[in-house]
């Protein structure tokens, strides 16, 4: 056996991303679709680069003399903390790879459900194979010791959450919104194919990383649980504003994810939270506060996808993701960053009912000339052709929208 010299870690950002490629993680951009991240989001992006300078708090140097640490992983620092725990940037000393480790300790447990939380994760993490997820490394069991823990271990992302991006003061186009939602359909696709369906719970903007390349992933899965109506009871988890109705009583299932991604495409669009959104009959009232530049259809789609009741969520994934891909994906660059002026009034209406009255007073002038100068046989046929004359425009400008948007996909 050869012995390899031991790399060395990478100290800066420059040196770890140039690093991060000899190890790749899972892409996002299932399907094709890769979130271009616009320029006036890159310095909101950096706020959370990758520091690689080792912290030497009490905490952090705790955890790197742990006996079950020490020899495999060198941690670096604490990068978040949440109800299941602390998760800190290590570097993994056998490949030199920068992970991520979740630590529980259990004395600071508040209660045995963040352990049953923590348990479920590991299973899910395990069995899953996900692009745009982060993939799972192993499990460590530290329960027998003095300080009695339990470590995951996870691929690091690298770059920052939406979130971060919103408080920072980022801003996010139809075409960005649009796009973010083509990268993550794809995940929760993938998550209803599994047996029982894994319902993630807990979809929002922190939840939600971009790297630096412009990749989108789901992270965050202490919260997912298997579909309950496969496997029984449910404990209540989520974020009050995101979860669906049914998941505040504890019912979750594969739509409380689409209400939830719904709930999270509004934010970025908007940029106000949806628990700040006023709620009548159980709807978000947030149509007020659309961008000019947002096509109707759009607005349709998040209505759809936050309707309070999972009937009308039920299987409309496929149809959300088709609808996008065929308008969204091809928006004219002008509504990428720049808002349109819509006209006011009746101004309004009539540019939007414009070709509705041409086609119609046309069939009416066609039918008229077909009755009277062709045919002239004195039968009262005139309301059968303007009937066959409404259909024939119908028929026509379906036809004419088809090829357009096809035409349109091939480019």
């Amino acid at each position: 056996m050869t012995n390899h010299p031991q790399k060395t870690a990478p100290q800066t950002e420059a040196e770890y991303l140039a690093s991060f490629d000899e190890h790749p993680v899972s892409s996002s951009h299932v399907g094709d679709v890769k979130w271009e991240l616009p320029e006036r989001q890159l310095e909101a992006l950096r706020l959370d680069g990758v520091d690689l300078t080792p912290e030497n708090t009490p905490e952090v140097q705790a955890l790197r003399e742990h006996p079950q640490l020490v020899g495999q992983y060198e941690v670096i620092r604490l990068i978040g903390r949440g109800a299941q725990g602390s998760v800190y940037m290590a570097r993994q000393i056998a490949t030199n790879r920068i992970v991520a480790v979740k630590a529980l300790a259990f004395d600071a447990m508040m209660d045995w459900k963040s352990n049953e939380l923590f348990e479920r994760e590991v299973a899910l993490l395990k069995s899953m194979r996900i692009d745009g997820t982060p993939q799972f490394i192993e499990d460590i069991d530290a329960t027998r010791g003095a300080k009695p823990c339990r470590f995951l271990v996870q691929e690091y992302i690298p770059g920052t959450s939406l979130q971060a991006m919103l408080d920072a003061g980022a801003t996010f186009s139809p075409k960005d919104v649009i796009d973010i939602a083509l990268a993550i359909i794809p995940i929760l696709k993938r998550l209803r194919e599994y047996v029982p369906p894994i319902v993630h719970r807990d979809i929002k903007p922190s939840n939600i990383m971009c790297t630096p390349q412009g990749d989108i992933y789901l992270v965050d899965f202490g919260a997912a649980m298997y579909n309950e109506r496969c496997m029984g009871g449910s404990t209540f988890a989520g974020t009050a504003g995101y979860m669906a109705p049914e998941q505040c009583l504890g019912k979750s299932c594969p739509e409380s994810d689409v209400y939830s991604l719904g709930a999270t495409l509004i934010h970025l669009l908007i940029g106000i939270a949806p628990y700040e959104l006023p709620v009548e009959s159980m709807r978000l009232q947030f149509k007020n506060h659309i961008p000019p530049s947002t096509p109707r259809w759009f607005v349709q789609i998040l209505e759809t996808m936050v309707s309070p009741f999972p009937n009308e969520r039920l299987d409309k994934l496929n149809h959300i993701e088709l609808t996008l891909r065929t308008k969204g994906a091809y928006l004219p660059e002008e509504l990428k960053d720049k808002p349109i002026r819509r006209f006011e009034g009746f101004g309004n209406f009539l540019a939007g009912k414009l070709y509705w009255m041409i086609g119609i007073f046309a069939t009416f002038g066609i039918a008229y000339f077909f009755h009277m100068f062709v045919l002239d046989d004195g039968t009262s046929l005139y309301p059968l052709w303007i009937a066959l004359g409404l259909a024939g425009f119908l028929l026509l400008r379906t036809l004419l929208v088809s090829i357009f948007y096809f035409f349109k996909a091939k480019t």
